[in-house]
């Protein structure tokens, strides 16, 4: 009688064994899922985070463009002069950006034009960070403060953020 048991104890500790490690490999299946999802978030975060900092060096760039050019202008008609011809100013102040922060991005839209004798800018950029993208919309104006009748000022006060939003 005790040979006809062993067989069965057998088959038992066999099919126990086996439903065990179907169980742990499944779980184990749904571990890797969820570290994919916050490590997916975590990306996403990042990326958001690097378009942001690079939002912020392009206004800072900006604000010296316009901070030393300035100092060479006195009248309102110079200063819509200097921006309308001299857009490749700016755009070469935010050219190592990508080599001095490591970040990964394309400006992949620049336009600057007059609007009432204040420079208008529109910037679309993509930041890249491993196999996601994030595509960013920046409008900045740059206030002419001889048409506005400002002497003392504050290079913030001329230099305005109008809208920042992500696209897509």
């Amino acid at each position: 009688m005790q040979r006809k048991n062993n067989g069965y104890m057998l088959v038992t500790v066999l099919l126990l064994l086996s439903i065990s490690s179907v169980m742990t490999m499944s779980s184990l299946v749904y571990l890797k899922q969820n570290y994919n999802i916050i490590d997916s978030a975590y990306m996403r975060k990042t990326l958001e985070y690097n378009s942001y900092n690079i939002v912020e060096v392009i206004y800072s760039n900006v604000l010296e463009v316009v901070e030393s050019s300035l100092e060479n202008i006195n009248t309102e008609s110079e200063f819509v002069e200097y921006f309308s011809g001299n857009n490749g100013e700016i755009l070469k102040s935010t050219s190592n950006i990508e080599e001095e922060y490591n970040f990964n991005f394309t400006i992949q839209s620049f336009v600057m034009y007059n609007i009432e004798n204040n420079i208008q800018i529109k910037i679309v950029l993509k930041t890249e960070y491993e196999n996601l993208y994030d595509r960013v919309y920046v409008e900045m104006n740059i206030l002419n403060p001889y048409s506005l009748g400002i002497v003392n000022y504050d290079i913030k006060e001329i230099v305005i953020i109008d809208e920042i939003r992500e696209l897509d």
